[in-house]
């Protein structure tokens, strides 16, 4: 994909949506964190994970938060 185009690959396609993280310390691929509004994010190439710090949106239980680190 050398062409600028973005690709849906997982997670939630519907708009205020919470999070999904199951058991703590337990990796699942049902895992998805709460939608964002002005995230910052890091991608760990090597070992393939996505790392999501603050912003504003949706945690597990609430319906929405500013959840700044």
């Amino acid at each position: 994909m050398n062409d600028n185009t973005w690709t849906w690959i997982a997670g939630h396609e519907i708009r205020r949506r919470n999070g999904l993280y199951g058991e703590k310390g337990k990796a699942s691929p049902n895992n998805v964190p709460g939608l964002r509004r002005n995230p910052l994010g890091w991608y760990d190439r090597v070992n393939k994970e996505l790392w999501v710090f603050g912003g504003y949106g949706y945690d597990a239980t609430s319906s929405s938060a500013s959840i700044y680190i």
